[in-house]
């Protein structure tokens, strides 16, 4: 008799589920959250330094990585002596506050000097000059530092703070110098001050970005021969004048002049066929001694038309024009719009920034009191600009598919109707309208 023996269903226990550490993810995947910690959690980077040794091990070139700002060549020293300079080739972005020389150097260079040779007379130029050796002595020294970070790709020239000392031209010129010596291989340059000389520019051939004020102490010409050796250059910002220019201009003012170097002639004379992007922002100052009647300086007509020329015509894509002036010559937007009517342009997005108090002014022929014809000011709202702005590009878009309007203020939010009016006749053409805040523009 055969016994029948019953199975039982086998029990399968699951394998426990290996638990996935950060370690065990691709090297690629932990450098991409290293990079975000990086730009979007910067406070965490100490805590993710102490987890793990093979993090902070990974984790430090993409600290490095980040913009850099110092405020003063001391404050720069001051960072090298601290930080392991193995990490110094992952800098990429440094920007640099350039402020005059510390007396104790000068004390420095004058005992230096008194071992070498007898002091007798000397002018504020000369070479025997003890302040003039400690300011040279600390621009190579700049130098030196820079020559530690050799793969440094954007740079960006700050201006002083109203309470900094500043540095003389004669050390700015010996600064630009440095810059080209130890960077030559940079691609975004930024000049917030307007006392430095144009010429060095021409030096940087791989140069693609360029923030200019400009207003220089070089004249057109010679800032026209800079720019027209930047073949590879894609993106020109213009922002002037600074805030100081009256004050440096100023009656009984020794300094190097500065004037405007970037003019409608300059826009002309570009040849780059790789221009993509300008943009323009024309400020204000408002202060209880600033005339209001005073005329942009870049917004103008000639500026405008200029824009025109054929090698910008086949080349920009992009144009941001920006202004916190609060009168403007309504002329500037009949060129802007005959601009925009142009077949040639190739405009595929337009960036406008202008505040809510922005009005036109426009010069009217009247008769005087003596028969004779004399010219006065008439006040055009602003209405009237975006009506002539969007019914431009309502007739002519050619190639334009997105508009960006940034304002000051909620304007849009009280005129409704004028908002409906702008969205739907640009959807009827084939353009997005994107709103924002004055701040977008100057995000890009």
């Amino acid at each position: 008799m055969v016994t029948k023996v019953s199975k039982k269903p086998l029990m399968v226990r699951p394998k426990p589920q290996r638990r996935l550490h950060f370690l065990t993810l691709p090297l690629e995947i932990r450098e991409q959250v290293y990079s975000k910690v990086v730009i979007e959690a910067p406070r965490s980077l100490l805590q993710l330094l102490r987890s793990n040794r093979q993090i902070s091990h990974e984790a430090q070139p993409f600290i490095f990585k980040q913009s850099f700002v110092f405020d003063g060549q001391e404050d720069l020293f001051r960072w090298l002596r601290q930080v392991n300079r193995i990490h110094l080739r992952h800098v990429i972005s440094v920007s640099l506050i350039l402020h005059d020389i510390d007396p104790k150097k000068i004390i420095g260079a004058l005992g230096e000097m008194l071992r070498r040779i007898k002091i007798s007379q000397s002018t504020a130029e000369s070479a025997t000059n003890p302040y003039i050796v400690a300011c040279d002595q600390q621009i190579k020294q700049i130098g030196e530092a820079l020559f530690l970070m050799p793969n440094i790709k954007d740079f960006t020239i700050l201006d002083c703070k109203p309470t900094d000392q500043r540095p003389p031209h004669r050390m700015l010129v010996s600064f630009t110098d440095e810059l080209t010596t130890r960077l030559p291989h940079l691609q975004n340059l930024s000049i917030q001050i307007d006392s430095l000389p144009t010429p060095f520019i021409s030096k940087f051939q791989r140069l693609r970005f360029l923030y200019h004020p400009g207003f220089s102490t070089s004249t057109p010409s010679e800032t026209q021969s800079a720019l027209s050796t930047l073949q590879h250059l894609t993106s020109l910002h213009i922002s002037g004048p600074s805030s100081n220019l009256a004050f440096q201009q100023r009656q009984g003012y020794s300094g190097p002049l500065r004037t405007q170097c970037v003019t409608p002639a300059v826009l002309l004379s570009l040849t780059t066929t790789n221009l993509r992007t300008i943009s323009i922002y024309d400020p204000f100052e408002s202060t209880a001694t600033t005339n209001p009647a005073t005329k942009p300086s870049f917004l103008t007509p000639a500026f405008i038309r200029a824009l025109s020329s054929p090698a910008l015509s086949s080349s920009l894509t992009t144009l941001r024009l920006a202004t916190s002036h609060p009168s403007f010559p309504v002329q500037a937007i009949h060129a802007f719009c005959a601009y925009l009517t142009s077949s040639r342009h190739r405009l595929t997005r337009l960036d406008l920034a202008i505040p809510l108090d922005f009005y036109l002014t426009e010069e009217e022929d009247f008769g005087s009191g003596g028969g004779g014809v004399g010219r006065k000011k008439k006040r055009v709202d602003v209405r009237e600009f975006l009506e002539d702005v969007f019914e431009t590009l309502e007739e002519g878009v050619g190639g334009l598919r997105e508009v960006w309007f940034c304002k000051k203020e909620s304007m849009f939010e009280r005129e409704r109707g004028v908002r409906r009016w702008v969205e739907g006749g640009m959807e009827a053409v084939g353009v997005r309208v994107r709103w924002g805040e004055w701040e977008d523009w100057f995000r890009g």
